[in-house]
């Protein structure tokens, strides 16, 4: 996009401020709402934000040691690199749009500490052996009838679920029809994103929701995610209820304690968006690119899980015999979509404080 594009575009919309996001390692989104000017006029570099941003962990303490290579010669300002091909307009507030942003030092290069600027570079090395990635996620949450207000007040106790059922069930038509005047407005927004969605539900946990995406590939899906979670928080606000995606909430009244995960699946694919995981004159199907990649993710299971568990909270939901359980484990299925076969890799060991580019 050239910079007559830019303007036509913003004048179109009708925005006059923009949103700048980006995510921290923590999961937190970063950003500042601009006006249309400063926000042409900063182009291409993007603006600066103080280092204390990145350097806190998600419940604001500061990182009291050099935890970053990068953070000794970028003190006092790091900037937020606009990505001019994830400029989309609100919707709501018709004045503002959104841009998803890169972590950069002052010279414009990413810096290493930017989660996404690593998942690009990952996608990258992929192209260059004409693999390509496919990824969706499952992001659960719970609904509460009180609003967000209402809890502070009772310090997060006492919380009535938005549930027809005790406890919760799975797939309870009554239970997704209460949650479905929430949904249609999360669904109307997020369209109006241009998210693309496949189906919600009710999930296991009582007043828990699942929602389901449509794969793509994994930058366009890690900023989805983004984006998704905060339409549900706004809407939450907006409509005088509450959300959480906390990953173990214990429910007064509930006799179990359910978790949220956030499930990945993604597979791999050629240039002609042919699977690379299925190979069919294989006994089980698997190619062996399929299984080296799954060992690669056991293998570096142990280090992974610092980044995709970020909190204390985050451990509470391994138990065993459970879907999250506390033991390394591989499940295999296989399913067929639209008449072909498609083998994935589901992922549940990030739950959904998790920073979704990791």
């Amino acid at each position: 996009m050239n910079d007559d594009e830019l303007l036509d575009y913003l004048d179109r919309h009708h925005v006059d401020e923009v949103r700048t996001h980006a995510t921290t390692l923590d999961g937190p989104g970063v950003g500042k709402y601009i006006h249309r000017e400063k926000f042409f006029h900063s182009l291409p570099k993007g603006h600066a934000i103080d280092d204390r941003s990145v350097a806190m962990d998600i419940a604001g303490r500061p990182h009291m040691t050099l935890w970053h290579s990068e953070r000794e010669p970028n003190r006092g300002a790091i900037y937020l690199r606009p990505d001019l091909g994830t400029l989309i307009s609100d919707g709501t507030d018709a004045k503002v749009g959104h841009i998803i942003c890169d972590f950069t030092n002052a010279t414009g290069q990413p810096l290493k500490l930017c989660p996404r600027s690593t998942l690009k570079t990952l996608v990258q090395r992929l192209a260059e052996q004409d693999i390509y990635s496919l990824a969706t996620c499952e992001l659960e949450f719970f609904l509460f009838k009180e609003s967000f207000d209402q809890l502070k007040k009772t310090n997060y106790c006492q919380l009535s679920p938005l549930s027809a059922t005790q406890p919760g069930g799975l797939y309870h038509i009554r239970n997704a029809f209460l949650a479905k005047p929430f949904m249609d407005e999360v669904i109307k927004r997020i369209e109006w994103k241009g998210v693309a969605w496949e189906a919600w539900n009710d999930e296991a946990g009582t007043g828990q929701i699942g929602l389901h995406l449509v794969p793509t590939d994994p930058v366009r899906m890690a900023d989805t995610v983004v984006r998704v979670k905060q339409v549900i928080y706004e809407v939450a606000r907006d409509l005088g209820v509450s959300a959480s995606f906390m990953p173990k909430m214990n429910i007064e009244g509930s006799p179990q304690a359910f978790s949220s995960s956030m499930s990945i699946h993604h597979s791999l694919v050629d240039a002609k968006g042919e699977s690379l995981f299925y190979d069919e004159s294989s006994i089980d199907k698997q190619s062996s690119l399929m299984k080296q990649w799954t060992a690669g993710i056991m293998a570096s299971m142990k280090g992974a899980i610092s980044y995709l568990c970020p909190t204390i909270n985050s451990y509470r939901r391994y138990q065993n015999e459970t879907a999250d359980s506390n033991f390394k484990q591989l499940g295999q299925g296989q399913q067929k979509i639209s008449g072909q076969n498609d083998i994935r890799v589901q992922k549940r060991l990030q739950d959904r404080t998790a920073n979704r580019i990791q």
